[in-house]
């Protein structure tokens, strides 16, 4: 995508909507991309890529995000919530996301 290389500047006030197309339309690539946004950006810029990575529809990349979403070296545990929120606001994710809580209910209980 011609954003990745340019480094455009996109209004604040649709950011989350543009992040969003970004990883629908994307592939592996804006979704990497947009995960870095998250860990290396800055304040209102983290929080529309944290909730724009849920937006892909791809099955793959979902199950990666559920594994990244228990690690703290990806995620910061207080993104945890509002990020398996935005995956089960997906509909492609919805199913996934919910048996992955289930499968680590447990895990997630205790910690």
């Amino acid at each position: 995508m011609s954003f990745l290389l340019v480094g455009c500047r996109i209004p604040p006030d649709i950011k989350e909507e543009v992040f969003c197309k970004a990883i629908q339309e994307g592939g592996e690539e804006e979704w990497d991309y947009m995960f870095n946004v998250y860990v290396s950006g800055q304040g209102s810029e983290q929080a529309a890529a944290l909730q724009s990575l849920a937006c892909t529809n791809r099955l793959w990349v979902i199950s990666r995000y559920l594994e990244y979403i228990l690690d703290p070296s990806n995620i910061r545990q207080q993104d945890a919530s509002r990020a398996f929120d935005t995956l089960l606001g997906n509909t492609m994710a919805f199913y996934p996301t919910f048996d992955y809580l289930l499968e680590k209910w447990e895990f997630l209980v205790i910690e």
